[in-house]
């Protein structure tokens, strides 16, 4: 989508963004939204099952570092970059733009690299 930015190619664009936003829709509406506590909800989730499963995948590996989940998931600041977002004066944009630096090298960098063009989309479209 950022090369389609620089080249100005519009088709391209709209399809790229298009994907992602498919992926987006289906994550929020088609994943997450099947997650109920409704016990007659047609994917009724066991609130002791999913504590037990489930979250502890979000649990940090050292008492020093975040857990990968909510603000400290990698996709939300992936996100951020991409979009080109400059603007963390909130709470939770604060805590957003602290968590980066607590990130593992590999994801870091990525999201840095993503973010340092980031303002190529967003300036195009």
């Amino acid at each position: 989508a950022q090369e389609a930015a620089v080249e100005q190619d519009t088709t391209k664009l709209k399809h790229h963004l298009g994907v992602l936003l498919d992926l987006l829709d289906k994550l929020t509406f088609g994943i997450f939204n099947k997650i109920q506590q409704q016990r007659k909800a047609p994917h009724f989730t066991d609130a002791t099952i999913w504590c037990k499963v489930v979250a502890p995948v979000a649990t940090p590996i050292t008492t020093t570092s975040f857990g990968p989940s909510g603000t400290a998931a990698p996709l939300i600041h992936l996100l951020d970059a991409f979009f080109g977002r400059i603007k963390y004066e909130h709470f939770i944009g604060k805590e957003v733009k602290g968590l980066l630096h607590s990130f593992p090298p590999h994801w870091k960098d990525f999201i840095l690299a993503v973010s340092n063009n980031g303002d190529i989309i967003r300036t195009y479209v």
